[in-house]
């Protein structure tokens, strides 16, 4: 089974670390039940997120010099990949939920927790083309085919995607934030809830299901989670536009936002009706902005990599400006419909570029909701 990266990949693949060290805390220890399915118990650890992902591959230290911490960002580290179509990709701050059944699944959630601190990465697959015994023109098979099932499982496995499927070079990092072991009766695995934190550089896809097994029955290679070497992305210094210039780049993205929120306001009550329940708020491209942009200033650690901001009254600090650039892709009601753009920003390692690629995306909804507006 292969799979290809979707571009370039460039650096030296060196110094990767093989085995993560582990924390001295309480660890949730794998289990099979009395079928030997493989289960979780629930765990009494406490995860401890990304900086400390960082420092188990010694990646920053306290006495690091800027020199020094610019040189180890290209330190390679291994993550445990959960693949999605590439609709379902996540940016910084946004929170995603999963249901994790499978053998596969549940392994790449224990080594996570036990291995990771609670990282792992989002790996975003698209569809090659021409689609190999599916036809292009039925949309439903396209869907099928990025979602295809084994016959013996009816649920989906990481590996479905890699025998059709480009596997993108940007891969989210999620923290765990939250989980809980569903076992009513039914076997509903683990619900987990996490968090975009980070980014990273995919340097080598590993296919564990690819070793060769044994002649052990026990041998238990197939249920392995699919591993990415790669290395922590983080945004670059910049060196076009002031922090004056982009936090006007910002401020017009935001007046943007707040008119096309109106614009969708109004189309969509033209008489200006009033909710029979006036208890009840409607919620707002503007709201989901605002808690957008709470969730990506929150979860961002990467700020001490960036320019410190100037004491000018009313200039946004460049962690507040990145935190602008990411919320503004996440106010949509239908965010797989913004995949290309969405995609585009993840790609995208500077605050001003993100800012003015969300202008120009907003602009046209502006234009959208304007001509819409004139055929009623």
């Amino acid at each position: 089974m292969t799979i290809a990266v979707a571009s370039c990949v460039r650096g030296f693949l060196g110094g990767v670390t093989n085995d993560i060290p582990r924390s001295n805390h309480h660890r949730s220890v794998p289990c099979y039940d009395n079928n030997h399915n493989y289960c979780v118990h629930e765990s009494t650890m406490r995860l401890y997120g990304l900086a400390d992902w960082r420092d188990a591959v010694g990646i920053f230290k306290e006495d690091d010099d800027d020199d020094n911490v610019l040189q180890q960002q290209q330190q390679h580290t291994m993550v445990p990949l959960h693949l999605v179509p590439s609709h379902q990709v996540a940016l910084q701050g946004e929170t995603k939920y999963f249901q994790f059944r499978t053998k596969q699944e549940l392994r790449l959630f224990q080594q996570a927790v036990d291995h990771n601190h609670g990282i792992f990465g989002l790996g975003l697959c698209i569809e090659t083309e021409p689609c190999n015994n599916h036809n292009n023109d039925n949309d439903n098979d396209t869907n099928n085919f990025l979602l295809q099932q084994d016959d013996n499982d009816t649920h989906t496995h990481d590996a479905d995607f890699a025998e059709s499927a480009f596997l993108l070079d940007k891969i989210p990092l999620l923290e765990i934030i939250d989980y809980k072991n569903m076992n009513l009766g039914i076997d509903l695995g683990v619900f987990c809830k996490a968090q975009v934190v980070g980014r990273a550089q995919l340097i080598r896809y590993l296919d564990t299901t690819e070793k060769e097994h044994s002649n052990d029955n026990d041998n238990d290679d197939d249920d392995e989670p699919p591993m990415a070497i790669c290395s922590e992305i983080y945004d670059e210094t910049e060196t076009h536009f002031t922090l004056e210039e982009v936090n006007t780049m910002a401020k017009e993205m935001v007046e943007m936002i707040g008119t096309i929120a109106d614009q969708e306001e109004e189309q969509e009550d033209p008489l200006g009706i009033t909710s029979d329940r006036d208890d009840v708020e409607t919620e707002t491209r503007k709201h989901r902005f605002q808690q957008a942009l709470r969730d990506a200033f929150q979860s961002d650690s990467q700020g001490y990599l960036l320019l410190p901001t100037t004491e000018t009254q009313g200039i946004r600090s460049w962690k507040e400006l990145s935190a602008f650039s990411w919320a503004a892709f996440s106010t949509g009601t239908d965010l797989p419909m913004e995949e290309t753009y969405r995609l585009h920003a993840m790609n995208m390692n500077r605050i001003a570029t993100r800012i003015q690629l969300a202008s120009f995306w907003l602009a046209d909804k502006v234009v959208a909701l304007e001509e819409n507006s004139s055929r009623k």
